[in-house]
């Protein structure tokens, strides 16, 4: 969790800064081309959907039993499937480069936009030859670390060379390439630790594709996730404009990283324990890790999310401020985005759970609801009143599906009722909120620069954290007391 944190807040800051120079340098269309080409490579990685999750959910029990005959069947397995979808990718991402011209062709360059497309399809065809199978095994044998340190080295690398390429305004292709390169780094240094650490390790050996019988299943999943997170971006570049995805990209780009920071500290780098955990332990002892699990959860993003709801305004109006002809700060998408944000991060511990107990059949038809509802309420909504309409079909759809995964998840998994659950999450959300009212009604003109916007970040950070605090002391002491304990060790 804490490696895993480091390479968060990294990507966060990179993502801030890289973002804006692009932004300053090739425009509101280029940068609304980039975020396009981001969700059609999202689209383009079903062709592994469900791999990835079946594979490492399938080595937890040979890892735990030390069996090197059922890991390297399983591992050969992984490896087969990679290298076809790898194949399909090329296919792909080249026939998609060929048709995105004509949808962009009266804002940007088709040989641009061709050009864009196989740079940043460039990461997902080596990944998928080079460095995937060697991160199933990682995964599943808790060396989640490994695999955030390797990403912390490519992105420092990787960052470094994209502000000095803008810098020095190279073409907006070389800047977009550079994340492919850094994706043969990772494959180097995973391969080399894979070696010594498991020097039993056989990727020759006769694959058992039995093994990852749940990948269909967990296919539906990703197909659904894929879905929900990326229609709002393709819908708005069909039916509006790229200057309108560079508007939602803007706000996309602080709550997706802060999203993926929660996901990464404290799912995917918790997963793989709470996958043996449920093979190893009593149900009364499951719940109890679960529960200081969740506790720190909420009080970790009820500070973060609370510290953002203050912030976001004077960060998006600063963050902009040098691009001409284009509103980007409106209170409405602020307080839309801020309802996903916490429907979507909500639900990550019991998600998490989920998907370390496999229940990736059981669930797979409510995943598939929620897809179906976000697409066709963005897609009837986006024509009517524009960018809010995709974001209503998202906020619509999340409220179905983040109730019905705590609920699930503690009913089926944890076989208790789910009310401890939804009031976290519920006084999770209210005390977001009421952060956000605060900096409404203290509304500080004078943050006009980024150094009174760390400042004052810092001071609204601390009441957040004083506010939860306060709240969690008074309706669940006991489980402070726990987690301040488990610190303190």
């Amino acid at each position: 969790m804490v490696v895993t944190g480091m390479y968060q807040i990294l990507t966060v800051v990179f993502g801030l800064v890289i973002p804006r120079l692009f932004l300053d340098e090739y425009g509101a269309s280029l940068h609304g081309l980039t975020s396009t080409v981001t969700n059609i490579l999202s689209y383009v990685t079903l062709l592994n959907a469900g791999l990835l999750t079946a594979s490492v959910q399938a080595l937890y029990k040979p890892l735990s039993l030390k069996n090197t005959e059922d890991i390297n069947s399983i591992i050969s397995a992984v490896k087969k499937y990679y290298n076809k979808v790898g194949i399909y990718y090329v296919i792909v991402i080249v026939l998609a480069a060929f048709v995105l011209p004509f949808f962009v062709s009266n804002q940007v360059g088709p040989y641009i936009a061709f050009s864009v497309m196989i740079a940043m399809g460039l990461t997902s065809i080596f990944d998928s030859f080079l460095g995937a199978t060697y991160r199933v095994l990682a995964q599943a044998d808790q060396k989640y670390w490994l695999i955030s340190l390797c990403s912390i080295i490519s992105l420092i690398v990787r960052s470094v060379m994209q502000i000095m390429l803008i810098n020095f305004h190279k073409s907006v292709v070389l800047v977009q390439l550079m994340p492919a390169m850094m994706t043969i780094l990772t494959y180097i240094i995973l391969k080399s630790y894979t070696k010594r650490k498991y020097p039993y390790l056989d990727t020759t050996s006769n694959p058992n594709f039995e093994a990852l019988g749940q990948r269909k299943a967990a296919l539906l999943h990703q197909i659904a996730g894929v879905v929900v997170n990326n229609t709002d971006t393709v819908l708005l570049t069909i039916f509006q404009n790229l200057t309108v995805v560079s508007i939602y990209s803007v706000y996309q780009l602080v709550f997706t990283h802060l999203y993926s920071l929660t996901v990464s500290v404290f799912s995917n780098s918790t997963v793989a324990s709470f996958g043996h955990h449920l093979v190893t332990e009593t149900k009364e002892n499951i719940r109890s890790s679960f529960d200081r699990y969740e506790a720190m959860f909420y009080i970790f993003i009820t500070c973060i999310l609370g510290t953002t709801a203050a912030m976001i305004a004077p960060f998006v109006s600063i963050y902009t401020s040098d691009v001409k002809g284009v509103q980007y700060l409106d209170s409405k998408l602020i307080l839309m985005f801020m309802i996903i944000s916490i429907m979507n991060t909500g639900r990550v511990p019991c998600g998490m759970l989920i998907n370390a107990a496999g229940h990736y059949r059981q669930t797979q038809y409510r995943a598939l609801a929620e897809a179906v509802i976000n697409f066709f309420v963005s897609i009837f909504l986006v024509r009517k009143i524009g960018i809010y309409g995709v974001l209503l079909g998202t906020v619509i759809s999340f409220v179905y599906r983040t109730f019905d995964i705590i609920i699930y998840s503690n009913k089926h998994i944890l076989h208790r009722s789910p009310l401890l659950s939804i009031k976290r999450f519920v006084r999770t959300g209210i005390v977001i909120f009421f952060m956000y009212f605060i900096s409404n009604i203290f509304e500080i003109s004078e943050i006009t620069n980024w150094f009174r916007w760390l400042r004052y970040g810092v001071i609204y950070f601390v009441v957040s954290v004083v506010l939860t605090g306060m709240v969690w002391s008074a309706l669940e002491r006991n489980v402070l007391k726990t987690i301040f304990g488990m610190i303190k060790r």
